[in-house]
């Protein structure tokens, strides 16, 4: 009896905890905010960086833009569709792994596709999601 009554507690507990563990982060503004700051003078500093053919720097400023995505796809979306969230993210993912590939490239070119990619996609961001 106690045995069953173990297996089903167990059973329950994971009915409950799986659904939560697969949920998105609740949607933050104060964390969006730090990032979207980060991200708005890393800009600046990847043009610095592409210009001066600093592909060290670069390198390290897409990485921060990598992370961005990776930190707030996680979250919940603040206004819209969570499927449309998730996308933009994938897309501003993809858009720095290209700038670090043209960073360990050491190809300014793609370098510069690839922020004039990210610019495009934030400002895309801001229309769809910003308050």
């Amino acid at each position: 009896m106690s045995k069953s009554l173990g297996s089903l507690a167990l059973v329950l507990m994971l009915f409950v905890a799986l659904p939560a563990s697969l949920g998105a982060i609740p949607y933050d503004s104060g964390t969006v905010k730090n990032y979207m700051h980060r991200n708005g003078g890393d800009l600046g500093k990847a043009q610095a960086a592409i210009d001066a053919k600093d592909f060290a720097a670069l390198g390290e400023i897409f990485s921060d833009f990598l992370a961005t995505a990776t930190a707030l796809k996680a979250m919940d979306p603040p206004k819209g569709d969570p499927g449309m969230w998730q996308g933009f993210w994938s897309d501003f993912a993809a858009a720095a792994n290209k700038g670090i590939a043209a960073a360990k490239d050491k190809d300014p070119a793609k370098a510069s596709e690839a922020l004039a990619a990210l610019r495009s996609i934030m400002g895309q961001g801001h229309k769809n999601f910003r308050f």
